[in-house]
């Protein structure tokens, strides 16, 4: 046989064409894009010189913050998403970038055309002004210097070496500035061998703490979730920004905070690390070692009505907290199954059901009750509907954009806290184009007034506190009366925390309470149903004493009177009734404490006083959350572990406690501020859900099928994959043009993953589909199934070091216990050790704010 008659020669032949013809289409496309680009800067020209107009950030009705000035440097999601709260909050945010923008503008922006940017961008930037700045170069550096002179807030999530480069780090600008507020997100931390790793929240937050493992199913841990994690971290900021603002106003200093998603992911993590066995990290887990999961208060999947169709309930406890066990033998026992059933056979079984059966089933049940899910297709669309309903509008969270400028996401999530003195908060225009507004702000600058304001002399002379020593302990170390830490920005706030442990999402005030606790604050438990034991210290005695430790509890009528007679705030889950019957309703705690603050947890905004709410049916059943962090379920839908997104709930409490202390320090009259779970589980979504609702066929990809989702994801370079050796490494790459190379080169198959993705364009690849996924689907599969199988030819030490060398991203996929011995936690204060004579662990609060 001659060579060229050889099979593998014509394999190559033919991959040569294919790559010749690859190389052909790309550079077609890439004048495609030329022209595109040349036009749509072309239009962005005539939007360059855009005139701001004070009244957007000198609104005739006062905002929360309205005055405060913020500049934004970051960019993605976690950093970018405090400004836009701030933003939507009424502070004026100019957004700094580089000539190269943010990242996300471009991200997935082939599958959202034509916008001009990602939706995912949209989301997380409403409401700011845009200002490019090269900081390599020292006139626009001083550009930058000159806005912060009248800035309050600086938000930053660079990387520390590249601010040391730039000159910019706290210290560079703290005596040049000393009024400045400096908010830093990272992934890992600022200290520790770790802390100049890239990260995100799919790295830091859900793979490198556990929870990717704990809430998705086996071999699926990239499934992405939305930033759900850089949304709870971008709460932890908010908090401490106010927290730090409401010191400056006492105080004229300005504070640096430090928050790491690792850090938030711990936080929220904290009961299943405190009860779980330790192993040490760098060992190879078993995956599989995940506590048991119940069957009530859980999400099945039934069997659809219709093919495709979701059909998807809730089996919840009836009312209050029930006994689990009684729930859970008496849906066994409806259902027909074994007394010992697990909850795969409860789940197996309810998929062979329709809904309607499922329900007709458990009707009379003494502990059960069925909520059915509204999906993110129906839901969105429903809001498209209702959204002129005046009625309807403000409670479902959802505001609509007026005037929409440049972009078609007509419909954003409204922050998830309602002030009763500030009814308008949220966004009044969209995101900004690259530079829109460059030449504005060199020449005036900001626009706002100043939020430096003098609070009422009462606030800060401290005229309502009753020095009680028996009431209010000092708060130092050692109680000496030594000065007090310098993260203790609180320590003359007295919380009040009502919550009724009969229900779950108590355990959400009971977090919160904990947060502003180790902020310093003297917080007064005070049990509103003293009949009922304590679920958490049924469940265990360390995750008891990590939510409650820090608190002092008090029962009798006495200790809470003087209680409420020194109270700046009340933390509630508690109906309006319930509270009257108590004396802690806002009337009666007005008497005694004129600018009382009442934060209330709810379930809705629209039935504000209805009790029987929870996490899984407000934030998942109700506003579409499941589906972001589930996909389309085929028995059963993945939810959180337990009190996982209580505590993320805490992170949106904590907030709106700080925002009530600003009001209160800044006006002195009462506030009340109503959080809604509904809400949060919006916010939390909202990524997913806005693209849903600008493109109802992108719905396919946000509700993914979890079946081949590992293969046909469109960003290559961020999923989990399995070595030789069974460890689950997660790739960070999420910029593909920049990361697909060197992963590719690092497993040594880049040439050849071409060719089959150049086959797989050319042959496979139906070019008359005009949905853009869809079409691009079997060249997805091929490049994903490519890395997939080469990984697996390393074992994890070897892809460390060929990762290394190549510059490719990456971090691991861990499992709560491996955390303890991760010394990185321990470099950046995560943990801290409890009573010297045993091996007890503490979790510190991811509120870390510091003096100069």
């Amino acid at each position: 046989m001659a060579w060229w008659q050889s099979p593998r020669w014509r394999k190559a032949a033919l991959a040569g064409l294919a790559l010749v013809l690859a190389a052909g289409l790309v550079n077609q496309r890439k004048k495609r894009r030329a022209a595109e680009k040349a036009l749509k800067d072309k239009k962005r020209k005539k939007v360059e010189q855009r005139t701001r107009d004070p009244a957007l950030v000198n609104p005739k009705e006062e905002k929360l913050l309205t005055g405060l000035r913020v500049v934004d440097m970051s960019t993605h999601i976690a950093a970018p998403n405090v400004g836009r709260c701030l933003a939507d909050l009424g502070a004026e945010v100019i957004k700094v970038e580089s000539p190269g923008g943010d990242l996300m503008r471009r991200l997935l922006i082939d599958f959202e055309q034509p916008r001009t940017f990602g939706s995912i961008f949209e989301t997380q930037n409403l409401g700011k002004f845009s200002l490019v700045l090269d900081l390599k170069n020292e006139k626009d550096k001083e550009t930058l210097k000159d806005l912060l002179r009248d800035a309050d807030v600086l938000i930053s999530n660079t990387r520390r070496r590249s601010l040391v480069k730039l000159g910019l780090t706290y210290e560079d600008l703290a005596q040049e500035f000393p009024h400045l507020i400096y908010a830093h997100v990272s992934a890992w931390g600022v200290r520790g061998a770790d802390a100049g790793l890239p990260g995100y929240d799919i790295g830091a937050f859900w793979a490198g703490t556990g929870l990717a493992a704990l809430v998705n199913p086996p071999e699926k841990f990239s499934t992405y979730p939305g930033a759900v994690g850089d949304q709870t971290a971008s709460q932890i900021l908010l908090s401490s920004i106010q927290m730090a603002l409401l010191e400056r106003i006492r105080g004229g200093r300005g504070r640096k905070i430090e928050v790491s998603l690792i850090h938030v992911g711990t936080w929220v993590l904290a009961p299943q690390i405190l009860t779980s066995e330790r192993i040490p990290d760098g060992t190879v887990p078993d995956y599989n070692a995940k506590p048991a999961a119940k069957i009530v208060d859980q999400i099945y999947s039934t069997k659809p009505k219709a093919e495709g169709a979701d059909a998807i309930i809730a089996i919840l406890y009836k009312g209050s907290f029930h006994d689990e066990r009684a729930a859970e033998e008496e849906l066994r026992e409806i259902l027909e199954l074994p007394h010992d059933a697990a909850h795969d056979v409860v789940a197996e079984r309810i998929s062979t059901l329709t809904a309607d059966e499922v329900e007709a089933k458990l009707k009379g049940a003494e502990c059960l009750r069925v909520r059915h899910y509204q999906n993110l297709f129906e839901m969105w669309d429903e809001f498209g509907v209702k959204a002129k309903d005046p009625d309807y509008h403000p409670s479902t969270g959802m505001a609509e954009r007026s005037p929409p400028r440049y972009d078609d996401v007509t419909f954003v999530p409204r922050i998830p806290m309602e002030f009763s003195a500030y009814p308008h908060h949220g966004s009044i225009f969209g995101a900004p184009h690259l530079g829109e507004d460059s030449t504005c702000v060199r020449k005036n600058k900001w626009l706002s007034k100043s939020f430096g304001l003098p609070p009422p002399q009462s606030v800060l002379d401290g005229d309502d506190i009753d020095d009680d020593e028996t009431l209010l302990e000092s708060h130092t170390d050692d109680g000496t009366g030594a000065p007090v830490p310098a993260h203790h920005l609180l320590h003359d706030i007295v919380v009040l925390e009502v919550g009724d442990v009969a229900n779950r999402h108590d355990v959400a005030v009971a977090a919160t309470g904990k947060l502003l606790a180790e902020a310093g604050a003297h917080v007064y438990k005070i049990n509103s149903n003293p009949s009922v034991d304590d679920p958490l210290l049924r469940e265990s005695s360390a995750v008891y004493d990590h939510y409650h430790s820090v608190k002092t509890e008090i029962s009798s009528k006495k200790e809470i009177q003087r209680a409420k007679a020194n109270a700046n705030i009340l933390l509630t889950d508690l109906s309006d009734e319930r509270l009257k019957a108590l004396g802690l309703d806002f009337e009666s705690l007005k008497k005694v404490s004129p600018s009382i603050v009442v934060v209330r947890l709810v379930g809705s905004m629209a039935d504000a006083d209805n009790q029987d709410f929870s996490a899984l049916c407000s934030a998942y059943m109700n506003r579409g959350l499941g589906n972001v962090l589930g996909g389309r379920p085929t028995t059963a839908m993945p939810r959180f572990p337990e009190h996982v997104f209580e505590n993320m709930a805490s992170a949106f409490i904590t907030s709106a406690c700080t925002g009530g202390l600003l009001h209160q320090a800044r006006k002195g009259t009462p506030e009340v501020v109503t959080v809604s779970y509904e809400r949060i589980g919006l916010w939390l979504g909202q990524l997913g859900a806005v693209s849903v609702l600008r493109d109802k066929s992108s719905y396919q990809m946000v509700a993914f099928d979890r079946k081949i989702t590992q293969k046909d994801y469109p960003v290559f370079g961020f999923m989990s994959h399995k070595t030789k050796d069974g460890a689950w490494i997660q790739l960070l790459g999420l910029d593909t043009k920049r990361h697909l190379p060197n992963i590719l080169s690092s497993l040594g198959c880049k040439w050849t993953t071409y060719a089959r993705a150049a086959y797989s364009y050319l042959f496979e690849v139906d070019h008359n589909d005009k949905h853009l996924l869809r079409k691009l689907q079997p060249l997805f599969i091929t490049i994903n199934q490519s890395i997939e199988s080469n990984f697996a030819k390393f074992t994890r030490e070897e892809l460390v070091a060929t990762f290394d060398a190549n510059d490719t991203w990456y971090g691991p996929v861990r499992m709560p216990s491996q955390l303890i011995s991760y010394q990185q936690q321990w470099d950046n204060d995560v943990f801290s050790k409890g009573d010297a004579d045993s091996d007890e662990v503490l979790i510190n609060s991811p509120i870390r704010v510091f003096a100069a």
